[in-house]
């Protein structure tokens, strides 16, 4: 079965300082998220048991955090 999602459909931010955090497929192979930033948002260490892949798909960045790998 083929899931499909927009990652551009239906774009709610969270206000303060927390990012906005929605599923946007879930299966028994992989969860995909979409995160929102506002400006100044933060993204925190990533801590889960297993790796991440991450697409920016529209942004300006600075200030990497020394663990990131590119």
């Amino acid at each position: 079965m083929v899931h499909t999602a927009s990652f551009y459909e239906q774009l709610h931010y969270e206000e303060g300082g927390k990012p906005a955090v929605k599923v946007m497929v879930k299966t028994d192979l992989a969860k995909e998220i979409r995160i929102l930033f506002r400006k100044g948002q933060e993204m925190k260490e990533h801590k889960a048991p297993y790796p991440i892949v991450v697409q920016i798909l529209e942004a300006l960045i600075s200030e990497p955090t020394a663990s990131v790998i590119y």
